[in-house]
């Protein structure tokens, strides 16, 4: 069936190539020709500090052809980035940064979800949904079906940035798909591809884990792909009475927690109405008055090659109230979005986009378009409405897979890490920082040119402000 499936994708692409491989070609030229130019700016990205976390178990074009090529002597990490000498503001040249880095299991294998900080900004807490091949293992069938399943949590003291320590790991009843801290500070929520426990509760004594509540939910059989099962993202409203999950990819549905005095979930009612989606969603965000829910849709299906044949991603605005939940809009920006970032006041987003970064550079991906940069979108959210509109063209730059993106404290910066580089599936990975223009009547993104490097396999990140 592989060999037919691929032979398949080679006659498709011969068709490309014969119908338009000159368009190919120039396609391709035009997005590296569309680059944005750096621009010349005096901004600052204004945090106390700045976390990233980096996979060291796979290149990003892993996904589409299992040669993982890991890099010798290079561990999963958490990364610690902080201004030098008490400042406020990430320094322009990367050297003069105090950074830290610690060992924290973890796996670009799901959505954006894996890293959390405290909202004490004292503790930072990592989970791991993927674990690490065994010794000596470069190539896998597929990254998918044949890595082992993680189960561990990493806490961190990061109270001390010159000097940051792991406290300690827990191992999971079941293996994680995403991470949060709740809005109380008082426990974890985490997501699972385990339909039988699929949101664990993990109580907080002093940043440390204290106890695990598995919440049983009666979920809907919604596909046939093991993979897909369970909750593949979960997040809490910032009332901490509601939650949100991604279920196979296809439907957003909410339940409601019944809380103890401290404010911890002892159980959940799922909502029965779910929203069903035309695409394939990734994470999300909850507006500051739990009124309405954002998401991004990459575009993708369940097919093998449905990343490959993808059109436009978007996102998605889902409204809750007296009726049943809704989309309320969505706003178009480019190919595969995946993450994004909300700005302080919650009136904008940063989304990344990958395009098609993540194909790998032979024969037939080589004739798609939409390898050669990756784009990032501006889009205006109206918390009164929930209307989504995006704000002008995309900003291309340099990189792969670019995961996650962060707004500054003041709103006018936003970070983006990037895995890696183009053509070197073993090249560093980057943060790259962008500026939010507002000097016109249309805010715009602007290219800063800037870049603070980082392991291979950089995808999340965190702002503490």
């Amino acid at each position: 069936m592989w060999k037919f499936a691929r032979w398949t994708l080679a006659v498709l692409a011969a068709v490309v190539g014969v119908l338009g491989v000159g368009f190919g070609a120039l396609h391709a030229l035009d997005e590296t020709r569309r680059v944005a130019d750096p621009a010349r700016t005096n901004g600052s990205f204004d945090v106390s500090s700045l976390l990233f976390i980096a996979d060291a178990d796979m290149a990003a074009t892993a996904y589409a052809d299992g040669l993982l090529l890991r890099t010798p002597g290079q561990a999963d990490a958490l990364t610690v980035l902080v201004p030098p000498g008490g400042e406020t503001a990430l320094p322009q040249e990367p050297d003069a940064l105090r950074q830290a880095s610690l060992p924290a299991p973890n796996s670009v294998m799901g959505w954006p979800g894996a890293l959390a900080v405290h909202p004490s900004g004292r503790w930072a807490y990592v989970v791991e949904s993927r674990g690490t091949p065994e010794e000596g293992v470069q190539q896998v069938a597929s990254v998918h079906q044949d890595l082992p399943w993680g189960r561990r949590l990493t806490f961190v003291d990061i109270e001390d940035t010159a000097s940051p320590a792991v406290l300690g790991t827990l191992s999971l009843p079941a293996s994680p798909t995403s991470l949060q801290v709740a809005p109380n500070g008082n426990w974890l929520l985490i997501g699972t591809y385990d339909p039988a426990q699929p949101i664990l509760v993990v109580t907080l004594t002093d940043g440390r884990p204290a106890d695990i509540r598995p919440i049983v939910l009666p979920l809907p059989t919604l596909t046939e792909r093991p993979r897909d099962t369970g909750v593949l993202y979960a997040r809490v409203a910032p009332d901490g009475t509601r939650l949100a999950m991604n279920l196979a990819n296809t439907h957003v549905f909410f339940a409601t927690f019944d809380l103890d005095e401290a404010g911890v979930p002892m159980s959940a009612d799922l909502v029965d109405t779910g929203v069903a989606i035309d695409g394939w969603i990734t994470m999300g965000r909850w507006s500051a008055d739990s009124r309405f829910y954002l998401t991004a849709d990459t575009a993708w299906g369940p097919g093998r090659y449905d990343a490959v044949f993808n059109g436009d991603g978007r996102i998605l605005s889902i409204a809750l109230d007296e009726t049943a939940p809704r989309i309320a809009s969505e706003a178009y920006t480019s190919q595969s979005p995946e993450g994004f970032g909300v700005s302080p006041d919650g009136a904008y987003l940063a989304v990344v986009n990958m395009e098609r970064t993540y194909l790998p550079g032979a024969f037939p991906t080589v004739l798609f378009p939409g390898r050669h940069a990756s784009s990032l979108s501006l889009v205006r959210f109206d918390a009164g409405s929930g209307e989504l509109a995006t704000l002008g063209d995309p900003v291309f730059f340099r990189g792969v897979l670019p995961e996650d993106a962060v707004f500054d404290s003041d709103g006018d910066q936003v970070a983006v890490v990037v895995y890696q580089d183009h053509d070197d599936p073993q090249s560093d990975g980057w943060i790259e920082f962008f500026e939010v223009d507002r000097s016109q009547p249309v805010p715009a993104l602007q290219a800063t040119g800037r870049r603070i490097p980082t392991a291979r396999g950089a995808h999340a990140l965190y702002a503490v402000y």
